[in-house]
């Protein structure tokens, strides 16, 4: 089975809107954003969500109150016990959130819990299901990937997205690369191309407009300034344990990039012990929401453990969905009868319909200053 890769990359856009400023009914004006940083809309949910920070707590006491109630009126033994371990993450998750930070210890019992929230029946019932559409660019309206392309270099047909924290979109790297070229010919202001606010002028800048989308509970918010951690960028120093807490949260709000990545720490032991279990997990969380390198390495921990139809399962899934080394499994195992004629020949069908469908000009551009320069922009 090929290694797992654990590299870089960014690519990618197309249309884009052009010079200007926007109109007054759109937005606030090109000073005011740049001051705040953050769409109108979002700002007022910022503030509806401050002046409600109080009833949300009464909330979250009334529902813990009531699950409480729900176990201990129940005879079925199962619902009592998954309904105890759902009440004692939720618990842990409220302490959470209320303190803003956790011990080694706590973290590791919050993990543990989780690890039995979703029952394994249910996991196994649905892994092998086709995963969902992949989302769209909202600039260009092409499709893109789960992953995030620059931490695996190459995977599926260089395309790559950016996190914006104004509004909480990803934009491909194709749209990104073509607004750079905009702006160099000033044609076009330094500002999002979905909500026209200026771009952070620094990493600290970014960090406090990301803390913004988190007080909105955005998942992706959580994971993005996760791996502003992990990495010890935009202004902020390497901690990978802050980071670790981060991707907890992102993935108790729904990221399957933040079940990726607690995934992967699992299974190469980063922050945390090794626990093949917990990364098979984790992996499998974010491959049912689509994610396609989660899906591969299921499928060599499978391969690695002699489950051989389990791994070419989860290796002609990933293919399907456009990941190239999965296509290489695929290819492996029909060599050695573990995949039939059939089964390779619809796989690669299917492999180069997904990457036609996420190839753009703009992100083959992208990509190609990227491998000349060494430069995203």
């Amino acid at each position: 089975m090929s290694t797992l890769d654990d590299e870089s990359k960014l690519s990618s856009i197309d249309n884009v809107p052009s010079e200007g400023k926007p109109d007054k009914e759109d937005c606030t004006s090109y000073d005011q954003k740049l001051k705040d940083g953050v769409c109108e809309c979002e700002e007022d949910k910022v503030h509806h969500d401050t002046a409600n920070s109080n009833n949300n707590h009464d909330l979250t006491s009334e529902i813990l109150d009531a699950m409480k109630t729900i176990i201990s009126s129940s005879n079925d033994e199962n619902t009592k016990e998954y309904g105890n371990k759902m009440l004692d993450m939720c618990t842990s998750l409220q302490n959470l959130a209320i303190h803003g930070n956790t011990t080694n210890s706590s973290i590791d019992s919050l993990l543990d819990l989780g690890i039995g929230f979703v029952p394994r029946e249910l996991l196994d019932d649905k892994i092998f299901d086709d995963p969902p559409p992949k989302n769209e660019c909202p600039v260009c309206l092409v499709p893109m990937t789960y992953m995030s392309n620059w931490q695996f270099d190459g995977k599926i047909c260089d395309v790559d997205k950016t996190y914006m924290p104004c509004c909480g979109k990803y934009i491909c790297g194709g749209c990104c690369f073509g607004m750079a070229n905009e702006i160099k010919s000033g044609n076009m202001k330094q500002w999002c191309a979905l909500c026209r606010v200026p771009y952070p002028a620094s990493g600290e800048e970014f960090v406090k407009r990301v803390e913004k989308r988190m007080k909105l509970n955005d998942p992706e918010a959580y994971h993005e300034l996760g791996f502003s951690y992990f990495r010890g960028t935009d202004g902020l120093p390497q901690d990978h344990r802050k980071g670790f807490e981060l991707m907890i949260q992102a993935a108790e709000l729904g990221s399957i990039n933040g079940h990726f990545e607690l995934g992967y720490c699992f299974q190469v032991g980063n922050v945390v012990e090794k626990d093949t279990e917990k990364a098979i997990h984790h992996y499998k969380l974010a491959a049912m929401g689509g994610h396609e390198n989660a899906r591969y390495n299921l499928g060599r921990i499978e391969g690695m453990s002699g489950n051989d139809d389990r791994a070419m399962n989860h290796f002609m899934i990933a293919a399907r969905s456009g990941e190239d080394d999965s296509l290489k499994e695929v290819g492996f195992g029909y060599k050695h009868g573990l995949v039939t004629k059939d089964e390779y020949a619809k796989t690669l069908r299917a492999h180069k319909d997904a990457q036609d469908e996420m190839k753009s000009e703009q992100r083959t551009k992208a990509h190609n200053h990227l491998k000349s320069t060494g430069k995203i922009i």
